[in-house]
């Protein structure tokens, strides 16, 4: 008698795009095969190819499945408050869209890239348009506040491990609650005061000048090159090519990428350390301290958006000892902030507070990233959502 014949499923798509997405998120793109992802499944990588031509076929068909999530979420939703609640329940129930788009929408085309940032945009002022309605905020900062949620909501991975799940999606969507409304409070509080135009005090897109040192010049390259198409996606050739340095020239300065990569992520920690440094060091108390770190790590993000970007989507992607030092200075100088949050609010179980500063750094780096922050008036107003998320009050406590 012969064996029973074997079905195929009838979800079997679906299971792939599940598979890809657990592994995607987890061990980042670039460490995941396509036989990796048909082995979770049970099939034959020949299987896999009659559904998908390749991994970055893959990586779009699971990104455009995370999106379409957030953006019927939002779509179906009554109030703002109900956006809130809905999109958070998607972050919990899916973690790997905000964590993919952040560290490897460097493998998509520019086409695909922009097709998906074009229905970031819409849903960030779907979710505008939906926020109360204050005379003295504008469209422009109604929008900023809704891309600071979406940053927010679209983290969730990188939350301290503190607070158990469900307690964490409760506290997310407090912070979240707090920013539209005590943000809208705070920028309609500073409407009679001077706010430079729109854009004024912005970068130029296109920098007009490579600094004359070969050295220098090869670090903003390699920043800006690792910011736009991911570290595994740019070689020291194409660095040099870009810095007009020649291929082998390119070692008198550096060994490896590798050393290009962690001296980047070294000089932007030493930034924020010295600038911390100078703060506690003319602070008369902590909460002053508080506001001028936070006020100055907005300007130092909003002002150097490439470098930013490859701090905050980039360390996953180097080789594991790099990855460790690197998380080891961000470790270190978050407890800063943990310390002084600790001292300005004593009312604030302890337990939320590592949660409170992961939220306000996230929605610095996030909202950065998401908005293309341009402009002074813009920084002033992250600020002042940042300032939010830190006075944030949680029910129970």
């Amino acid at each position: 008698m012969s064996a029973p014949r074997r079905t195929r499923p009838s979800n079997r798509k679906e299971l792939i795009l599940a598979a890809a997405a657990d592994r995607f998120r987890d061990q980042g793109f670039h460490d995941v095969g396509m036989a990796d992802i048909a082995e979770a499944v049970g099939i034959g990588p020949s299987a896999l190819y009659r559904h998908y031509r390749g991994k970055q076929e893959l990586l779009v068909a699971v990104l455009d499945g995370g999106l379409t999530a957030f953006e019927d979420a939002i779509a179906g939703a009554g109030d703002w408050h109900d956006c809130v609640r809905r999109a958070a329940d998607v972050a919990f129930d899916d973690r790997a869209f905000g964590r993919m788009w952040d560290r490897d929408r460097g493998v998509l085309s520019s086409g695909e890239r922009a097709a998906f940032r074009e229905r970031i945009n819409a849903m960030a002022h779907a979710l505008a348009a939906r926020l109360p309605q204050v005379p003295e905020v504008t469209d422009p900062q109604r929008s900023t506040i809704a891309f600071a949620v979406l940053a927010l909501l679209w983290l969730p991975a990188r939350r301290p491990p503190g607070l158990p799940v469900g307690e964490q999606r409760r506290a997310l969507i407090s912070v979240a609650e707090a920013m539209v409304t005590d943000g809208l409070d705070r920028l309609a509080a500073r409407a009679d005061l001077p706010r430079p135009a729109e854009g004024e005090g912005a970068r130029p897109a296109e920098r007009p000048a490579l600094p004359v040192s070969r050295r220098e010049a090869l670090l903003i390259v390699a920043t800006d090159q690792f910011a736009r198409y991911g570290y595994p996606n740019v070689g020291l050739e194409d660095i040099g090519q870009a810095a007009g340095i020649a291929g082998p020239s390119v070692y008198n300065y550096f060994d490896t990428k590798v050393d290009i990569a962690v001296r980047i992520l070294s000089r932007a920690a030493d930034a924020l350390w010295l600038d911390l440094d100078r703060v506690l060091h003319l602070s008369p108390d902590p909460a002053t301290a508080l506001d001028r770190v936070v006020t100055g790590y907005v300007s130092f993000a909003t002002g150097h958006p490439a470098l930013m970007r490859v701090v905050t989507a980039q360390p996953g992607n180097l080789p594991e000892p790099a990855q460790q030092v690197v998380d080891q200075r961000s470790r270190e100088y978050a407890k800063e902030w943990v310390a002084l949050v600790s001292q300005v609010r004593p009312d604030l179980a302890e337990r939320y507070v590592a949660f409170v500063v992961r939220c306000a750094i996230d929605v610095i780096n996030g909202t950065n990233y998401l908005h293309r922050v341009r402009g002074d008036a813009v920084t002033a107003d992250i600020v002042d959502l940042v300032r939010a998320v830190l006075v944030v009050t949680f029910g129970g406590e």
